[in-house]
């Protein structure tokens, strides 16, 4: 990624810049500080299939419902989750409190995700980032329920 240097590019959300041909202008015009330039890529976790306590055993093989998400992160900037990657909900960062033009701040906290996919034989849930930002994962708490 050599030549970048003195070249003008930010994007809030990424979309592809092309640096090859010189600088390039941000939509509202404004020139940035800290310039932070890579390559797209997409980066997926998915949760291990959680035990189930069942009576008389373990809940496997039964089908499973996962209610309610709990995950640490640090420095993440957008995310996505979901029961599966056709079924994704973005989640945003931006606050009220966020000024308009300005990027939202990393989050480094605990954040419940409400899930309502229905049973699954898996009972699994998938996080993705989409850009080239950060997303850390630190932990995933999911509520899981067995069928019958």
């Amino acid at each position: 990624m050599s030549g970048f240097a003195g070249r003008v590019a930010d994007c809030t959300k990424p979309r592809p810049c092309d640096l090859s041909r010189g600088p390039v202008t941000l939509a509202n015009g404004r020139q940035g500080t800290v310039i932070t330039a890579g390559y797209g890529y997409a980066s997926q976790i998915r949760t291990l299939s959680p035990p189930t306590p069942a009576e008389g055993g373990t809940g496997h093989g039964k089908k499973k419902r996962v209610t309610q998400m709990g995950v640490t992160f640090l420095d993440a900037a957008v995310l996505e989750y979901g029961p599966d990657l056709a079924q994704m909900t973005e989640h945003s960062f931006r606050t009220t409190e966020t000024a308009l033009g300005s990027a939202p701040d990393l989050f480094s906290d605990y954040l419940e995700l409400p899930q309502d996919d229905g049973y699954s034989d898996r009972g699994q849930v998938w996080v993705r980032a989409r850009s080239p930002l950060p997303l850390t994962l630190r932990g995933v708490v999911a509520d899981v329920t067995a069928e019958g």
